[in-house]
């Protein structure tokens, strides 16, 4: 499908974003503000029990294959697999628990589960030369229910080829912060990358 979209007229938002002008950002910012809006209302009447195989952060290599395969019906179920897939990456004692104790802290966080993309980047947002709309958000390999705050994290913690997409503050604009929960998840984050 991203072959498809990337025709001529078509950009990546990263490949743009520096020329385009405040209003112009803004006005792509509001309406993928929009369409994560309408993924997060995305509910079935319930959520199959679901492994979490997909997340860059619990396939790392090092991390036991079985959490790739264990099902998580909570924020509480999906931390114990995080936890766990954290405490097997490093051979350092002490780093592994520092991490850990800030990953168990997530736990504490909102219990629901959302539909998420989970890597929202500005390499991922295709937009129009000609009317600068955002005409379509790619690579959903990651995507899933997760806690409220993983698109957030995620997000912050993404490798980006266009910097100032996330340093001028697009994705506090476009979903909610939860800078409380990226703080915790930093240390686990340096930990694994």
């Amino acid at each position: 499908m991203e072959e498809q979209i990337d025709e001529e007229g078509t950009r990546r938002l990263s490949e743009v974003w520096n020329i385009l002008d405040g209003k112009q950002k803004y006005r792509a910012v509001v309406q993928i503000r929009e369409m994560f809006k309408a993924l997060r209302s995305t509910m079935p009447r319930s959520i199959p029990p679901r492994p979490v195989i997909a997340d860059r952060y619990v396939s790392r290599p090092g991390s036991n294959p079985v959490n790739w395969a264990r099902d998580y019906r909570n924020n509480q179920e999906f931390v114990w697999i995080l936890r766990d897939c954290v405490a097997a990456v490093s051979y350092d004692e002490d780093l592994v628990r520092n991490a850990v104790d800030f990953v168990e802290e997530l736990a504490s966080s909102r219990p629901e589960l959302v539909f998420t993309h989970g890597n929202l980047t500005a390499d991922n947002i295709y937009i129009s030369q000609q009317t600068g709309d955002v005409l379509a958000i790619a690579d959903w390999s990651e995507a899933g229910y997760y806690p409220l705050y993983w698109e957030f994290i995620k997000a912050k913690l993404s490798y980006n080829n266009e910097p100032n997409f996330e340093r001028e503050g697009a994705v506090e604009e476009i979903l909610k912060p939860w800078r409380i929960e990226l703080a915790l998840m930093k240390p686990a984050h340096e930990l694994i990358f």
